[in-house]
This record gives C-alpha cells, sequence and structure tokens, in this order.
C-alpha cells in the first residue's frame, strides 16, 4: 500500500463496533466546545433523516468527514482524530445515552491497545487525564444514574474528591449530556429512542480519510483550521438557477447580474438586507430613484422597485462605480456555471471592507434564528405552494441541493420553453427578496443587551444625516407581545426547523400592505398566536402528523384567502391534566411563562414583569421536592400529585441545582434572592407560587396552583378565538 497516499471510505458505527476500533482525540486538538445550538441542530438533523426513513429502504445520513491517522497495536486499529471531533464526540454521548443498539459503541467490552487494565472507552483523551476520568466515571457507573440522567457534574465531583475534577474543563462535556437528554425527553418516547439508536448504528455513515503515515499532524491540523474559503450549498445553488435563468434571458425585463443583486443581498442572515443590499452594489436602498420620490422604505418590500431601481442606476448618465463595478463580470453571453462558482470563491476571499456610509447605530451585532439554507427552503415552500406544486418532506440545510433538485428543478424541467424556465425562476428571487424583507421586519433576532444576547425585534427607521438619509434599526423594544410570543416558540421547539415559521412568513407576506395599514390592530400577534394554539397547543394524537404536513394546511388557508378556517388542529390543554413529572413537554411551561406575562402585565405596572423576557431552560424543577433533604415531610404527597403540573417549573440548570431537593421555605429564599442577584425573574410560575404567604407547599396548595394554572389557558384561548375575526376579515 502507498503509505504517501490519502485513503477516503465510508464507515459506520456499526463497522466501527465489528472492526474493534478506537479513537484518541490529540493534544494539539482543542477541549470539546459545541453548545446547544450546534448539539441540537445534529440532533434534529438524525432525527428528521430516521422520521424520512421508510422500513426496507437504505436512508442514509451522512454526518460528514472524519481525518484521522491510523495506528495498529496488539492487532486493534486506533485512530487520531485530526479533523471531526465536536461531532464524534457529541455522537458518542449520544450513544450513551440512547444505548440499546449503541451499547456496544457506548460502552465496549474490550479496551483500546495499551489500556488493558483501565475501563474501556470508544474515545481517550490525550494526555487530559481528567477528561478521561470523568468519562470513565460515567460508563463504569452510569447504570447507578437512572435517577439522575443528566449525569449532574456537580454531583459526580462530589461523589469522587480524591479525583479534583475540573468543573471547567468538564462543564461542556456534562452540559453536552444534558441538552442530548432535554431534546429527547420532549420529542421521543423509549420505543422511538430504541428504533433511532438501531438507525444511527446502521445507517448513520462519515467518510473517513485516513491521511498518510509520514504527513505532520500538527501541520495538518494547522491547515485544516485555517483552510481557504469553500464553497457553500447555496453558493452552488446559486450557480445553478443563474445558469438556468441564463438559457432564457431574453424573455426577462431585468439583467441577469439585477437578481443576483437581490440574491446576494438576501444571503446575509447575520445583517438586515437594507445593509445586505449596500454591501452587495455600494449603494443605500434611500439614494434609489423611487425612495427618494416617496421617502417612504415600505416600498421595497416589491422587489420588482428593487430591480427597476437597479435598471435605471445602470442606464444612469453619470454611472455609479459602485453597481456596475458589481455586475460588470456578467457580458453580453452571461457567466457559465464554472465561472459562477468561480465569482463566489473570488469574493468570498476578498476582505470585508468597511463602509464610510455606515452609522454606528446601524451596525448591530445581530444573529439570525436561521441560517440561509433553512431560509431558502422556507421561502421555496412558500412559492411551490402558490403554484400547487405540492411541497417538500422536510427542512433541512445538509439537503439543500438534493431538496431544490427534486422539488424546484425537475419542476422546471416538465417545463419545455427555456424562456418559461428562466422566468419561473426570477420569480422564485424576487420572492425570497419579499419574504427576507419581512423577515427581517417581523422575526426576531439575537441582539447584544447588555451583558448578554436577547431575541428581539428591531424596528426599522429613516434618519436624516446632512443631505443624506438613512435606515437603521432600533433595539429598544418593538411589539413585545409579538417578540415575547416569538421567544416562546423559539425556546420551546427543540427541532430547529421552526417550521411554524414557514406560514407565518407566507401571512406576513400575503398581507403585508394591510398589516402596515392596520399595524395597531396587532394582526401580524394575532395570526401568531392562532398558529401557535392550532399548530402545536394540539391533542398528542395529532401530533403524529408531521410538523412540515400540518403547517401546510394553514399555508393552504392563506393561498384560499380563508384564514382561521380550518377545524382539523384544535387547541386542547388535557395534558395539564396528566402527572407526567421530568416528562412534561418543556412546551407548556414557555407557553405559560408567556400567558402569565400578559396577564400579570395588565394587573402590575411594576418593570420586573413589564420588561421579563422568556429566555432558555431545560430542567423541570419539582416544587415540593421528590426526596425532601433530611427525610419525609409532614405530609408525604402521593406521587401523581408530586408529578402534576401544578407542582413542576422549568428553570434553568445553574437554579436547578441550587434548589435540589431543598424544602419549600429554602427554596422560596434561593429563588427571590436569586432574583435580586439576577436583577431578572428567573420563572412567573414560580413567582406566582413564592408570592403564597404559605410556609409549605402541600397536596390543597398544589391542586390550587394546577387550576388556577389552568384557568390561565383556558381564559387566554377565549381571547384569541374572539379575536380571530379579525383574521377572518381579511
Amino acid at each position: 500500500m502507498n503509505d504517501l497516499a490519502y485513503r477516503s471510505q465510508p464507515i459506520t458505527v456499526d463497522q466501527i463496533i465489528k472492526e474493534g476500533i478506537f479513537f484518541k482525540i490529540p493534544i494539539y486538538q482543542r477541549l470539546y466546545v459545541w453548545e446547544k445550538e450546534q448539539i441540537h441542530a445534529l440532533l434534529s438533523d438524525i432525527v428528521s433523516s430516521y422520521q424520512k426513513n421508510n422500513p426496507g429502504e437504505d436512508s442514509i445520513f451522512y454526518l460528514g468527514n472524519v481525518i484521522v491517522k491510523e495506528d495498529v497495536r496488539d492487532g486493534k486499529t486506533f485512530y487520531e482524530l485530526i479533523d471531526g471531533q465536536q461531532r464524534f464526540t457529541t455522537l458518542w454521548l449520544l450513544s450513551i445515552y440512547l444505548q440499546n443498539d449503541l451499547k456496544e459503541y457506548a460502552f465496549p467490552e474490550n479496551g483500546a491497545p495499551g489500556k488493558k487494565d483501565q475501563i474501556p472507552l470508544r474515545i481517550e483523551f490525550d494526555i487530559r487525564d481528567q477528561v478521561s476520568e470523568f468519562m470513565r466515571e460515567i460508563v463504569e457507573h452510569y447504570d447507578d444514574y437512572e435517577e439522575a440522567p443528566e449525569l449532574d457534574l456537580e454531583y459526580l465531583v462530589q461523589k469522587n474528591p480524591e479525583k479534583g475534577f475540573d468543573t471547567g474543563a468538564l462543564d461542556p462535556l456534562a452540559n453536552a449530556f444534558k441538552e442530548i437528554d432535554a431534546f429527547f425527553t420532549n420529542y421521543l418516547d423509549e420505543e422511538q429512542k430504541e428504533e433511532i439508536s438501531s438507525y444511527i448504528r446502521n445507517q448513520v455513515q462519515m467518510v473517513k480519510t485516513i491521511v498518510p503515515d509520514n504527513a505532520d499532524l500538527n501541520k495538518l491540523f494547522e491547515v485544516l483550521n485555517n483552510r481557504g474559503v469553500q464553497l457553500e450549498h447555496h453558493q452552488i445553488l446559486k450557480a445553478r438557477i443563474l445558469e438556468t435563468m441564463h438559457k432564457g434571458r431574453e424573455i426577462l425585463e431585468y439583467s441577469m447580474d439585477h437578481y443576483a443583486t437581490l440574491w446576494d443581498s438576501c444571503s446575509g442572515m447575520n445583517e438586515f438586507i437594507e445593509k445586505g443590499f449596500q454591501d452587495a452594489t455600494g449603494k443605500r436602498l434611500t439614494e434609489l430613484e423611487s425612495y427618494t420620490k416617496v421617502e417612504n422604505y415600505t416600498i421595497y418590500k416589491d422587489a420588482n422597485t428593487v430591480l427597476g431601481d437597479l435598471k435605471r442606476l445602470d442606464h444612469s448618465k453619470e454611472g455609479n462605480s459602485g453597481v456596475s463595478n458589481q455586475r460588470e463580470e456578467f457580458d453580453g453571453d452571461g457567466l457559465r456555471l464554472q465561472e459562477v462558482l468561480n465569482k463566489e470563491l473570488s469574493e468570498e476571499e476578498q476582505s470585508d471592507q468597511s463602509d464610510e456610509d455606515v452609522l454606528d447605530e446601524r451596525s448591530q451585532e445581530i444573529k439570525s434564528i436561521i441560517n440561509f439554507p433553512m431560509f431558502l427552503q422556507h421561502t421555496l415552500r412558500i412559492y411551490l405552494k402558490e403554484r400547487g406544486w405540492g411541497d417538500i418532506e422536510r427542512i433541512l440545510d445538509k439537503e439543500l441541493l438534493h431538496t431544490f433538485e427534486e422539488y424546484f428543478f425537475e419542476r422546471l424541467d416538465e417545463i419545455k420553453n427555456e424562456k418559461e424556465r428562466a422566468r419561473e425562476v426570477a420569480a422564485f428571487i424576487q420572492l425570497l427578496w419579499e419574504v427576507r424583507f419581512v423577515f427581517d421586519e417581523y422575526i426576531v433576532k439575537w441582539i447584544k443587551d447588555e451583558s448578554t444576547d436577547i431575541l428581539k425585534l428591531c424596528k426599522l427607521y429613516e434618519k436624516p444625516d446632512k443631505d443624506k438619509i438613512y435606515l437603521y434599526r432600533q433595539t429598544k423594544e418593538y411589539k413585545p407581545e409579538l417578540s415575547q410570543l416569538q421567544r416562546q416558540l423559539y425556546h420551546s421547539q427543540e427541532m430547529r426547523t421552526f417550521y411554524w415559521l414557514t406560514p407565518f412568513l407566507y401571512f406576513l407576506h400575503s398581507n403585508y400592505k394591510k398589516l402596515i395599514k392596520d399595524d395597531r390592530v396587532g394582526l401580524d400577534r394575532i395570526y401568531l398566536q392562532y398558529l401557535d394554539n392550532h399548530l402545536l397547543n394540539i391533542d398528542t394524537k395529532m401530533e403524529d402528523d408531521p410538523l412540515i404536513e400540518r403547517t401546510s394546511v394553514f399555508m393552504d388557508e392563506i393561498k384560499n384567502q380563508n384564514i382561521s378556517g380550518q377545524q382539523k388542529y384544535e387547541p386542547t390543554n388535557y395534558l395539564l391534566e396528566e402527572p407526567m413529572g421530568l416528562q412534561f413537554p418543556h412546551y407548556w411551561f414557555y407557553k405559560l411563562e408567556y400567558l402569565l406575562w400578559r396577564k400579570m402585565k395588565k394587573e402590575r405596572s411594576e418593570e420586573k414583569i413589564t420588561s421579563f423576557k422568556i429566555t432558555a431552560k431545560n430542567s423541570v424543577e419539582h416544587i415540593a421536592p421528590q426526596n425532601p433533604r433530611g427525610g419525609k415531610t409532614k405530609k408525604e404527597l402521593p406521587k401523581e400529585l408530586l408529578d402534576s403540573f401544578g407542582n413542576l417549573a422549568l428553570v434553568s440548570r445553574s437554579l436547578n441545582s441550587s434548589l435540589s431537593n431543598s424544602t419549600y421555605k429554602v427554596k422560596k429564599e434561593k429563588f427571590n434572592e436569586s432574583n435580586e442577584v439576577r436583577n431578572r425573574i428567573e420563572s412567573l410560575k414560580l413567582l406566582r407560587v413564592y408570592e403564597s404567604d404559605k410556609d409549605d407547599w402541600q397536596e390543597e396548595v398544589i391542586k390550587l396552583h394546577k387550576n388556577e394554572m389552568t384557568q390561565y389557558y383556558d381564559e387566554y384561548l377565549e381571547t384569541c378565538k374572539r379575536e380571530y375575526e379579525k383574521l377572518r376579515a381579511l
């Protein structure tokens, strides 16, 4: 075998198990750093692929590339992970959690080469002894933690003081395990966990690339971390779309480069569209001809208005180098696919240039709740719905190209006339701009707020400065109820596909003029409440219908102008009567926070109530503890009552750890102390609980609290029903 050659081949978890393969994280690799967003994105992708899988079919999910150096000792294969450590470690933690068909992967019977006298680990952490010891503690004693499946790091540290565990180094691993637990606790039952473990073992594949024996691993790792920018899938899709448009470009009123400008303006999801347009053209929207006539930025929701202004700029006698320079690449014959791809790479490699015209107040650091590939697929769903072309099977950023090939290009292939195909492509790009315009106006973004990030809506303002007019976003509270409702939806959904976004964006796009005309009516909020109540607040039997299918029903309403007319999905609160304990879906707690906030801000004028923001929480806490510290309480509560909604709250991990099995009185003191120290309320439900003058939390009070919370739900749903009349008027 040539030891100078790189060798690549697909490999499954089943092969790793059967071939006795072990892995090592070398010292030059950084520690495990994945957080909730990356973990949930990976889990969502795997679960989506699993749900798509049909019995008897070979549905493969590609986890990505893994670059390794091979070593064989004592007849066993040992791989040093050069690239792919974060995904691989997450997969191992997932296998420990799920077990079933992954148990052999999680808990290998025989250790790695050179580790005969130690508890075997599938992955060793080179020189980081504490990390390896921590994982050995989990592997060796996992079955002892059935009552604490989240693997409480604090508990493990206290249990093993002699090992001197450093919580700072171990926190990311422990938190990752808790995120896995939170994801699956609220998404799959035990039977499904068993099925998905089999799916992962047999149908999740990686492409394993083995580097040559003489490779300089440290140098290779450095190159991998500093490698040149590679084309992303959405850039390849753009090239494919422009190539299709080029073949029938004679029919188009505007040039290909005008459409490319719209696409580029939309592609930067972590900035607002007006900034994306300025980056793509060198011009502000407020400098364009249509704006100078009406001085109202809302005219640019219409993509034709933007395209018309771009065309006029091209014909301007003075010329606008900022625009023409961006577009001169497209000559009379247009660019071929490979040329477009090369152009994308060239532009990506150029350093970012600062804009003298950009005011500081317009340069907020923001982050979108979805990436551009996902936004493209939400837009594609609207495009298909308007044409009666069905719907895509699922939204998954890794399948962007496959999804467009199957649901967009195959449809275009049925149109024999190249000019008509070009017209359809142009229509999609125009829709992309228009949906992105309303996305920025009505969908929350992550905004830096003092010392933390918070989900907010940012209102766009026009601001004169000397002889120029700038567009800028203000980060103070805007549409507070719509923002709070979206925080509830964002944090309560484990699957980061946010299927509720598609019908909501479709509604905003279809009714934009009415929304800005009757802004005070709050039609945007009323519709999203309707969508939430009928899409998610439903009988679990209805949840057997995939979310993407359920949202399609609401998109049909919009297309047929019959909003709130569907009767298939009706809200219900029956689940609040079930004693589900730690298995209680987090959605209901988040939704209650929204309901309580709406109610309490009307009853009180306190700043701590009006400024309350729903934030991420992932630990279900028993108010009256399951195992009281210090022994039994005066009156032992029945299991059904302990696990009822009236005795549960959703809190952050840190608060859950501090409350633990303390008595009601101690928890009350700690909760109030935490609110004072953090200068914000952790949970409105707990605020209601601990505002009680009771010194104990017993059966009668728990029942009373549950009934009170259930009543709030009923009142809210009735209020929403009355507001739906405004939607029907649309």
